[in-house]
């Protein structure tokens, strides 16, 4: 090596030598102290925005707290008014005492409003204690053997209507295949047509076959339709025939003596049946957190439909319901503490909501 390039390498060789290693590292850090640092920072980040979360959960559990507070004494208060100005309050006297009276000891599992209690009532049965409906329900607040039995009521099982809950449930899947078949259906028929008309069904195979297409599809698929129609008919008359079996047995049963008539069936009692009303409403209530249109949902279809759209023809008594219950409450607060509450006449949001 000549002399040059000796100084000019070993000076360079022995300045490095001669630097603390301390300083180097800061200089030319390494590329795992830049991964430990960055992950320190995130650490640290993270701890601060657990805190800050743990502040806002306990904040937010606070406000939920009051808000139950305060919505159990709103209700507590409204429950207290005075209902002698409500137009069915005769009917309502009946039944008045028992209701009281459950509202106060199902208040622990969740505060049930009165009034609500009331218009569900009128909705169901008209405030009477012996209505009998199409389906079976019977009683105040209409209650079906099932969930009656599940709420303490004694009823005496029937093997009309028995039959008829095991032919429900076919009847209702063969309604939803067959508009499912059917929509499908109708959707390769519009393809098929593009923008002609045909007066009947056999103008129309005639184009298929005059355009070299396949037409079993559509003999096919009506010819299912009108078999699946067949046993639909078949399984609505069964249906219907047993249910009015046990109509008939209700009928008669109604006007027996008090006592004989609650030995077969507890859901004409006007105490007991309340009692098991408002305590199937705070258990419904609890499991929708306080939402009283999920309530009603489950109400009028089963307690599995949390959180699920109500079907079509319960929807128009959840609507009727809500609307009595605003009228009836605007017309009860004016009439205990003068105060003027306007109700919207009509309620299409709340109604496109259940839709």
């Amino acid at each position: 090596m000549k002399r040059k390039q000796f100084i000019k390498y070993g000076g360079l060789l022995a300045g490095s030598l001669l630097l603390p290693a301390s300083s180097a590292d800061e200089d030319h850090p390494t590329p795992e102290s830049l991964v430990k640092k960055s992950l320190d920072e995130k650490m640290e980040e993270i701890e601060e925005l657990t805190k800050e979360n743990k502040e806002v959960r306990k904040r937010l559990t606070v406000l939920k707290e009051d808000r139950e507070t305060l919505s159990s004494l709103i209700i507590d208060d409204l429950n207290r008014m005075d209902f002698s100005g409500h137009p069915f309050y005769p009917r309502i006297r009946v039944f008045e005492p028992y209701l009281d009276a459950a509202i106060e000891q199902y208040r622990n599992i969740f505060p049930v409003d009165k009034l609500m209690m009331i218009e569900m009532a009128e909705v169901e049965s008209g405030l009477g204690r012996k209505v009998i409906s199409r389906a079976g329900a019977a009683g105040l607040f209409q209650f079906i053997p099932e969930t009656g039995r599940r709420m303490g009521l004694h009823i005496e099982k029937d093997e009309d209507y028995d039959r008829a809950s095991h032919i429900r449930p076919r009847r209702q899947a063969l309604q939803q295949r067959m508009k499912h078949e059917l929509r499908s259906l109708e959707k390769r028929i519009r393809r098929s047509i593009k923008g002609h008309s045909f007066p009947d069904r056999e103008s129309f195979l005639a184009h298929l076959k005059k355009g070299g297409k396949n037409a079993r599809w559509y003999t096919q698929g009506w010819q299912k339709l009108e078999d699946d129609a067949l046993k639909l008919a078949a399984l609505q008359n069964e249906e219907h025939d047993s249910l009015q079996r046990y109509r008939r047995h209700l009928y008669l049963l109604k006007h027996l003596p008090e006592k004989k008539r609650d030995s077969y069936d507890e859901r004409f009692n006007p105490e007991k049946s309340t009692v098991a009303a408002v305590h199937y409403v705070a258990i419904l209530l609890k499991r929708a957190k306080g939402n009283y249109m999920e309530m009603l949902s489950m109400y009028h279809a089963d307690d599995t439909y949390l959180g699920i759209k109500p079907l079509e023809i319960n929807v128009k008594h959840i609507e009727r319901t809500v609307s009595l219950y605003l009228r009836r409450k605007a017309r009860l607060l004016k009439a205990n503490y003068g105060m003027i509450v306007r109700t919207s006449p009509t309620i299409e949001p709340m109604k496109k909501r259940l839709m």
